[in-house]
């Protein structure tokens, strides 16, 4: 009876350990967060990066809908892959591949693994996480992007782990729209593009509405759809 019951207790401890490293959690940010985190972030960006993203859109659009795959494929998201990503868009400028569709895809596949990183939580709808005010912090230059990297690990992802408090998921949504300007920013300059008129920081996106939501309405150059 003893050992039969020992026999159970480890099949069910094996069972648990199975299932606890084979399983990966749904991704933060929904696909239609994460369509307007893209919107707010080209809204903050620097005159003539913003006008590239946008001219580019389409591709930017779909590159930031590629975590998605992961959940398709059962997949956790390493946030040190973006190290990867990011590397790819400064030597693909370099090479002159300047307007390919690889090369803005990788601006919006940059977009959703910043996104991702910084917030680990699971939300339940768009409503729930898009906060009425968006507030821009000014330019950061990244430098170093895997030590970028780390710092959102360590600031943003491994302190909120699971919080879903309106205060922490507005804050966390504010910190992947900035990180994602920041870390886009860097990017462009890093391969001498002339970046343009910048946003001041304290630069607000306000929202009153649910049909605000989507439409871009922030930017002066309109985006498709």
């Amino acid at each position: 009876m003893r050992k039969t019951a020992t026999a159970l207790i480890v099949t069910g401890m094996a069972l648990f350990v199975i299932i606890l490293f084979s399983s990966s959690p749904a991704n933060a940010f929904k696909r239609g967060t994460r369509c307007q985190i893209i919107r707010d972030a080209i809204t903050f960006a620097p005159e003539n990066l913003q006008h590239y993203l946008v001219t580019n859109f389409e591709a930017v659009h779909k590159g930031i809908h590629h975590v998605d795959l992961l959940d398709k494929r059962n997949k956790s998201l390493n946030p040190y892959e973006a190290e990867d990503i990011y590397r790819a868009i400064l030597d693909s400028i370099e090479k002159g591949k300047f307007c390919s569709y690889n090369t803005t895809h990788r601006f919006g596949v940059l977009a959703g693994y910043l996104a991702e990183t910084v917030n680990p939580a699971n939300h339940k709808n768009l409503r729930y996480l898009v906060p009425g005010r968006v507030h821009y912090d000014g330019e950061h230059a990244i430098g170093n992007i895997h030590n970028s990297l780390s710092r959102i690990i360590r600031d943003y992802r491994n302190p909120y782990l699971g919080q879903q408090r309106r205060e922490v998921t507005d804050f966390l949504y504010n910190v992947a729209v900035n990180e994602i300007v920041d870390h886009w920013s860097s990017a462009w300059r890093a391969t001498g593009q002339e970046a343009g008129e910048m946003k001041l920081a304290g630069y607000d996106i306000q929202r009153a509405r649910q049909a605000d939501l989507l439409r871009g309405i922030n930017l002066k150059l309109k985006l498709p759809g």
